[in-house]
């Protein structure tokens, strides 16, 4: 059975992009599985860490503009 996203589903890394070496501490559960993505499907993690830190700048983004019209008015 396929995966619901396998490497094979996104395009290559794009010249533009820089690697980043990461280490996370997890449950042992999580540990597992996380060495498996890495392992069998090295690119989901990097979607997945990609998908996370883009909402992150989104929601700061909004944040910060709220508190500049709050400031401001």
């Amino acid at each position: 059975m396929k995966s619901w996203a396998s490497h094979r589903d996104f395009p290559p890394t794009e010249k533009n992009h820089t690697e980043v070496n990461l280490t996370v501490t997890l449950p042992p559960d999580m540990a597992a599985e996380a060495e498996a993505a890495q392992r069998d499907e090295p690119e989901f993690l990097s979607r997945v860490v990609l998908y996370g830190l883009t909402r992150r700048m989104i929601y700061r983004g909004i944040r910060d503009r709220h508190l500049a019209q709050e400031a401001g008015a």
